[in-house]
């Protein structure tokens, strides 16, 4: 018999209402719920593939253990947590909590309990080593933030935007830069009431054809780009300049500091008009209500610090910031809102405070701690070396940068587990590898949402939403699978330490101190990080389709008297590196460079796509979808026909670091020069035969030591130099 329910996606943190279909527990269909007031029935192709993943042969239905001679021998969940708990505690014995990490991936998102169990393992346990992917995608925003210091209420954002700035981004793939919720339908809908769109990119993306104003510079350029923007603002006297007086200050150093970026100079540089970076500049300076964003592809090439500071600082220069007396549109619903103020506070630590890595010296972020390190501290010798990572919800082998590093350091751990729904390339090299629940056999509510809502104009919805789901589907029969947090709490138990579980940022609601002796239900927990919400988890529940909560109203205040902090737009640090980056555009402007028809000169510049997940889950994609299973290398078709190349040819993409293999495919969006791949796909090099089914591991051109973000020790991923070296063999179709 068929059943049908509301839920919701938990395939990223867009988190789509849906309406799925169940017979006898198992999941059959998925589609997307038409009768939710902010997404109208809209979900992605990977949300309504999940039948497929949750049926798939190769899931993994009960936990592995990795015997000596590398094969894997199935074991109970009751049976790993005994083991990996008596290895633990050994380790710990031996070397010291801090000799025990834990990473959690992007898929963390299938259950709003993970992180927070986790985390209170890891604090029971004793150990600061706790990372996430956070400080590989896009770290520059929270410390970008810190180091300008903050208006205590929200940007403008998507609120009545009539202009909105895009750098390197394209929502249409990635849910990032317009507001959740049909992302296309929004942006179609603010274009119609006179919204103007500015996109920066090197590809003529979905977004840029729809763009008011679309430059296309060569990667790597976005800081000058974003400075000369800057200097026009201030040379023209534009922006919101009662604001920048009252509340800002290092406006003469900054002034000082862009002075040398003209639009002239950075043109050249980047090869785009100079009077489109003027245009461009003016229309986000007098438009009116805007925001502004960047995504990965600036942050890959460049420092994801300086570039998001920059961002900040043009927002602050046009007063994109919400003022006393007006209504927060986006504020938090399952979690307690901040007091919103109409004041500034100044800068507070952005980097190098807290734990320091041993390896390197760097230290804790406002961001997290240095996950693209996270090897080196692997890798020392003597006995200040981690010895043991638990890592969930994400495939470090895929996703981290410098592949062969990452491999090596993990071989050399006394004990690795993943937690894992498919024998992903982290799994193939773990000694336990735990099986989990799939997110429809799990309850869950909008949480990460609600998030969302307490940062900048990211991700999330346009107004305040939030939805709650049970779970809807069961695991296949004879499975013994888990919910993430049940292994965090199994392993407590075990080891006798004691888990707090805290309500999400109310202050005031005491933590709760979890059984460990009789197991709390999901259900449970989920009313524990809800407490102390602007509305409560029953008022929300009482609605399966999702709803919007705009009450109790929460206002911006007005100011408290005597406040007498500014924001700063010219932090010496980003001056410094300002400075720097000037000098290096001076040096590449006199070296030349571009393609050859030898193959050398490239540029790697990654692109997403909307059917796979970033790192884990790709292997078994859905044979029906009509894309490739692997991740194809494109090129203008110009190059192509430099390098005697045609679409489907074979071919090696190598780095200073490693190569890969790869197929051409033609695409004429994309500036001459560069090569666009998806991140997140391959396995281990021994895989690289099975390329037309699983595709490549990009991370493996990248090297860990050339650093793109020396704050957070973030290695640069995008626009790295590579050659094309052609492949004798037949063509893939």
């Amino acid at each position: 018999m068929v059943a049908t329910h509301t839920s919701t996606c938990r395939a990223c943190v867009n988190m789509c209402p849906t309406v799925v279909e169940v017979v006898d527990g198992r999941l059959v269909s998925v589609a997307g719920d038409r009768d939710n007031p902010v997404f109208r029935g809209y979900t992605c192709v990977k949300g309504r593939s999940q039948p497929y993943y949750h049926n798939h042969p190769d899931r993994l239905l009960t936990p592995r253990k990795r015997l000596p001679d590398g094969r894997y021998l199935p074991i109970s969940s009751e049976t790993a947590m005994d083991e990996i708990a008596e290895r633990l505690q050994a380790i710990v014995a031996d070397h010291g909590p801090r000799a025990v990490a834990s990473y959690f991936g992007s898929m963390i998102i299938t259950n709003p309990l993970t992180q927070p169990v986790q985390l209170a393992f890891m604090q029971a346990l004793g150990s600061p080593l706790t990372f996430h992917p956070g400080t590989l995608d896009k770290p520059g925003k929270p410390i970008a933030a810190a180091l300008l210091g903050a208006w205590q209420a929200p940007l403008q954002g998507y609120d009545r935007a009539d202009v909105a700035l895009l750098i390197g981004l394209n929502p249409a793939q990635s849910h990032y830069g317009v507001p959740c919720g049909a992302p296309s339908t929004w942006l179609g809908e603010r274009l119609r009431a006179g919204m103007q769109l500015i996109v920066i990119d090197p590809r003529e993306t979905e977004l840029a054809r729809r763009a008011t104003l679309h430059l296309q510079p060569m990667p790597g350029h976005d800081v000058a780009i974003l400075a000369a923007m800057i200097r026009v603002v201030l040379v023209e006297g534009l922006g919101d300049r009662e604001f920048v007086d009252r509340y800002v200050g290092g406006v003469e150093e900054l002034r000082a500091a862009v002075d040398p970026f003209t639009p002239a100079v950075v043109g050249r540089w980047a090869g785009i008009p100079a009077d489109r970076i003027v245009e461009a500049a003016r229309i986000f300076a007098t438009a009116g209500r805007g925001y502004a964003a960047a995504g990965v592809g600036p942050g890959f090439a460049d420092s994801s610090t300086l570039v998001e500071y920059l961002v900040l600082v043009l927002e602050t220069l046009c007063g994109h910031w919400l003022r006393a007396g007006e209504r927060v549109e986006r504020a938090p619903t399952l979690v307690a809102a901040p007091r919103y103020v109409a004041q500034p506070s100044g800068p507070r630590p952005a980097y190098g405070f807290g734990v320091r890595m041993r390896a390197t010296g760097l230290g804790a972020t406002a961001a997290g701690l240095p996950t693209g390190v996270l090897a080196d501290e692997m890798l020392l010798d003597g006995e200040d070396r981690v010895r043991a990572l638990i890592s969930c919800g994400g495939n470090p082998v895929s996703a981290w940068p410098d592949q062969q590093k990452v491999i090596e350091a993990l071989d050399r751990l006394d004990l690795l587990v993943q937690i894992d729904p498919w024998m992903s390339a982290t799994a193939r090299l773990a000694d336990y590898v735990l099986a989990p629940k799939m997110f429809y056999e799990v309850a869950s509510a909008t949480f990460p949402t609600d998030m969302m809502m307490l940062m900048p104009t990211w991700y999330g919805p346009e107004r305040s939403y939030a939805q709650y789901t049970s779970a809807v589907a069961e695991p296949p029969a004879g499975a013994d699978v888990i919910e993430e947090w049940e292994f965090f709490h199994g392993l407590a138990r075990r080891m006798g330490l004691q888990l707090h579980l805290s309500a999400m940022f109310a202050a005031e609601v005491e933590p709760w101190r979890i059984d460990l002796e009789h197991k709390p239900t999901s259900e449970e927990l989920i009313e524990v990080l809800a407490a102390g919400g602007r509305v409560p988890l029953d008022e929300v529940k009482r609605h399966p389709h999702g709803a919007v909560f705009p009450e109790p109203a929460v206002y911006v205040e007005e100011p408290d008297p005597g406040v007498t902090h500014r924001m700063q737009v010219a932090h010496q640090q980003m001056v410094r590196h300002l400075g720097e980056v000037w000098d290096r555009e001076v040096r590449a402007a006199a070296t030349g460079g571009g393609p050859r028809p030898d193959g050398s000169g490239f540029r790697l510049v990654h692109r997403r796509v909307q059917h796979t997940y970033n790192s884990t889950g790709v292997e078994p994609a859905p044979p029906a979808l009509r894309h490739p299973r692997f991740n194809p290398a494109h090129l203008h078709p110009e190059d192509l026909a430099m390098l005697g190349l045609r679409d489907g040819d074979e071919i090696v993409v190598r780095s200073a670091r490693a190569g890969i293999p790869a197929v051409v495919r033609a695409d004429p969006t994309l500036r001459r020069g560069l090569v666009g791949m998806a991140h997140g796909f391959g396995g281990a090099p021994e895989r690289d035969s099975e390329y037309p089914r699983i595709g490549a591991c990009t991370g493996r051109l990248l090297d860990a030591a050339d650093l793109a973000d020396p704050y957070v020790g973030m290695p640069r991923i995008g626009n790295v130099e590579v050659t094309i070296i052609r492949r004798k063999r037949p063509r893939v179709r």
